[in-house]
């Protein structure tokens, strides 16, 4: 990365100005009729930690490795399944390992936690038991775990009818899945950042990135539509008014200013975000055994 920086800076005030500074040169003796003006310069290595959340990322996978916003995930989702059943008690398959920071953290609160993936980039270790997996088959017996997790895991999946249907497997009678993923109909895919790449034929969209980024599509995009379809035997609640309107929303890093507003809102209208908001979120319950 080549920067220039121009030499001499005449009459500043009452400014703060940052610099990244690279190499030898620093521009504190290169100013000129300044006043009232903070200088803070950074270094690469300053540079690379105050934005270690926004490159961190998997250079095999989409996972995002940071530990600050997964430990921010973990609390998200642990907050909304509380709202449904008792965590603590509940013993947790989390599928997508990542860095490992979620499933770390919600051990610190439920009975046990297993988690698998098909590579192994973990950055945190510790608090559960990990599995490699080759493809959408889970290495448990049935009926083992009171809640499943997939964050952001369902799109990666090429064939998602059987993802769904080992979910449901190891699943216990009345246990829950979170399943989050990104909404094929929202403006821009969060994987490769192009404007309305999910919502074209795959053929078409495979294209696209080809053209643009040289790249492979190697996402599937979900609608709500769809997953309502692929879950029709099940409890299917929208966790997004849930999320808004509970003590979870305590929880959220960000949009807290619309949260505020939707807790003034009739949840039959919050319920529409299952299609206009660009991650959709959904707790769904398998149903109990028949007696």
């Amino acid at each position: 990365m080549s920067i220039k920086l121009q030499r001499s800076v005449v009459n500043i005030n009452q400014c703060t100005i940052h610099f990244l500074c690279f190499d030898d040169f620093y521009p504190h003796n290169n100013l000129r009729s300044v006043n009232d003006v903070s200088i803070q310069c950074y270094n690469k290595e300053m540079v690379n930690k105050l934005f270690q959340h926004k490159i961190d990322y998997s250079s095999s996978s989409h996972a995002v490795l940071d530990t600050s916003s997964r430990k921010r995930k973990a609390a998200k989702i642990q907050a909304i399944l509380e709202e449904v059943t008792d965590f603590s008690k509940a013993k947790v398959l989390d599928i997508g390992t990542g860095s490992g920071n979620i499933a770390h953290e919600l051990s610190k609160n439920a009975k046990t936690v297993s988690s698998v993936d098909i590579v192994d980039e973990r950055k945190e270790k510790s608090g559960y038991d990990f599995k490699l997996t080759n493809d959408e088959s889970l290495p448990f017996d049935d009926e083992m775990f009171d809640i499943v997790i997939a964050n952001h895991v369902i799109e990666h999946m090429p064939d998602q009818t059987k993802h769904i249907s080992e979910v449901m497997r190891v699943l216990k009678p009345g246990g829950y899945l979170y399943l989050a993923t990104p909404n094929k109909y929202w403006f821009t895919d969060p994987h490769y950042k192009l404007p309305f790449i999910s919502w074209l034929p795959r053929s078409i969209s495979a294209k696209y990135l080809k053209i643009i980024q040289k790249a492979t599509w190697n996402i599937y995009p979900l609608s709500s539509i769809t997953i309502k379809k692929m879950l029709h035997d099940t409890e299917l609640i929208n966790a997004l008014p849930l999320l808004m309107t509970s003590d979870a929303s305590k929880k959220l890093d960000k949009w807290k200013s619309i949260v505020g507003v939707a807790r003034y809102v009739p949840k039959v209208f919050l319920d529409i975000t299952k299609y206009i908001s660009p991650t959709l979120i959904f707790i769904i319950r398998k149903p109990a055994s028949k007696k």
